[in-house]
């Protein structure tokens, strides 16, 4: 089981607008311990997306339209990165979530299967129990409060990730690191728990069904939703067990009757 620690810089997107965020750079630091600084590889590529890179974002990564207008796609930049890991099983690690939401949201909107991925590590939450901080710092700050120094400029995915590293590995030296490991199976962000607690569609998982029974034109029969190539797609990307399921299912029933 590999350790990989992933950094992406992206367009921005917009909320108001309906713009996803897409990623334009994808770094990693790679090893077999969450400790060992001597033994890591690395993994950088340039991402061209399908959205425009704004001023401010060229301003802050260094990454222009120019720069990526010769880049692979992210399809072509994940397969070259799970050869890199030889498709083996790894725990992803990240400093905060966005990265990873980032990630999941790009692949279910081109349909990339990321093999491998059994569990998330949030050092930004690591960093925040150890120092008992009620504030997410930022990644540069919780360099400084731990002592260490900054490698290199930030908002590069490459240096990041390898700063990220370098606070994990110090980490692993004050508290067992691999006890903050996320196993739920977080390329699921289809459903959530409600204040409830049962089980209902998340506002992304709405976004998706929605999307597909416009595709398939959905006319209220289960068994014509659930054999569509739409749905056989989204089995690709993600693990829809028994649960999810019944969830999509009481949606798209819920969804006809108001109809």
């Amino acid at each position: 089981m590999h350790y990989i620690v992933i950094d992406l810089e992206y367009t921005g997107g917009n909320k108001r607008k309906n713009i996803q965020n897409e990623i334009i750079q994808f770094g990693a630091v790679k090893s077999s311990t969450p400790s060992n600084l001597a033994r890591v590889k690395f993994f950088s590529k340039h991402v061209k997306p399908n959205a425009y890179i704004p001023k401010r974002i060229s301003e802050l990564t260094g990454i222009s339209n120019k720069t990526i207008k010769s880049a692979p796609s992210l399809g072509q930049v994940l397969y070259g990165f799970r050869n890199w890991n030889f498709s083996k099983d790894f725990i992803m690690v990240s400093w905060g979530e966005n990265d990873l939401r980032i990630l999941i949201e790009n692949c279910y909107t081109y349909a990339i299967h990321v093999k491998g991925l059994k569990g998330h590590l949030n050092i930004q939450e690591v960093v925040m129990d150890v120092l008992q901080l009620t504030h997410a710092p930022s990644l540069t700050k919780a360099i400084e409060l731990l002592g260490l120094t900054f490698v290199k400029e930030q908002h590069n995915a490459l240096n990041d990730a390898y700063n990220t590293y370098i606070l994990m590995s110090h980490l692993s030296q004050i508290v067992d690191v691999k006890k903050y490991i996320d196993h739920k199976p977080i390329l699921n962000p289809l459903i959530k728990k409600n204040k409830n607690g049962s089980y209902v569609l998340s506002k992304f998982g709405k976004k998706v069904i929605d999307n597909m029974m416009i595709s398939v034109k959905y006319s209220g029969y289960d068994d014509e939703f659930f054999e569509s190539d739409s749905f056989f797609q989204l089995q690709k990307q993600t693990r829809i067990d028994t649960r999810t399921v019944k969830v999509i299912r009481k949606y798209i029933s819920s969804f006809v009757n108001q109809a």
